[in-house]
């Protein structure tokens, strides 16, 4: 990840060697990706309902306000759609659903989900299709970039990228979405005065000398709102403090 999106990530959950996700905040709000890979479409029906029922329960714990980006190997075939289908999946799928692909399609509608790489149109078919057989005669588009509908405004393209060489049999499929990650700045923790140290005779003797000094000099200086002589004295407690006291230690600075 980027540095700034590393920044930005608040936390992340591997739910099995299927599933992972991560959590993020951006200035628009919290975004929650999801990265899984399917069960073949050779596996048993036990298996895939397994998989789906964890990826539910996974989606089940997303906060509501968050936008969800979820996306991997699905090894479903949701095809070219129809008019029932394209609010999903758009237009631009390729080639014919079969029963894998009408089960995400399902856990699509009950979760508001958008498929991306199947709704923009490209001008070459080799931007559609995400995976290729060994003798490179059949070609499936069975990966994808799912989003929350909230999200859907936000993405401006999504496709294969045939030219990226990835070692796999798979395309790499990228969407391009407008997100602005919004960097955590680190809690900065107030440093606390060290009042145990006052127990000492010669400390807590020379703090009220150094207090008393610094009083008599602002005595001797004009005036000209209540605000004003509080912020003096503020300042002479605060000052004498750190010089004459001292801070606490943090934690870590005594493990240390």
């Amino acid at each position: 990840m980027a540095r700034e999106a590393q920044q930005s990530m608040i936390s992340y959950t591997a739910t099995s060697d299927r599933i992972i996700s991560a959590r993020f905040q951006t200035r628009n709000g919290t975004v929650t990706i999801c990265q899984v890979y399917a069960p073949t479409a050779d596996a048993d029906d036990n298996t895939i309902d397994a998989f789906y029922n964890d990826l539910q329960e996974e989606i089940n714990k997303i906060p509501k306000r968050d936008a969800l980006i979820l996306m991997g190997d699905f090894n479903a075939k949701v095809g070219a759609g129809d008019e029932n289908t394209r609010a999903v999946i758009g237009r631009y799928g390729i080639g014919q659903r079969n029963e894998r692909g009408d089960r995400l399609l399902d856990f699509c509608y009950v979760n508001n989900l958008c498929i991306t790489n199947t709704r923009f149109k490209q001008a070459k078919i080799s931007r559609c299709w995400t995976w290729e057989s060994p003798d490179r005669r059949t070609h499936n588009q069975i990966d994808y970039i799912i989003v929350s509908q909230k999200l859907i405004g936000s993405i401006r393209n999504s496709r294969a990228f045939p030219s990226a060489d990835c070692g796999s049999d798979h395309q790499l499929v990228m969407a391009n979405i407008r997100l602005k990650w919004k960097v955590r700045k680190p809690i900065m923790r107030a440093k606390k005065v060290d009042v145990q140290r006052l127990q000492s005779e010669d400390i807590r003797q020379k703090y009220h000398t150094e207090v008393e000094a610094k009083w008599q000099v602002t005595l001797t200086e004009p005036i000209t709102s209540i605000e004003e002589e509080w912020n003096k004295v503020k300042d002479i407690i605060q000052n004498t403090s750190k010089e004459v006291v001292g801070y606490k230690k943090a934690h870590n600075e005594e493990n240390g």
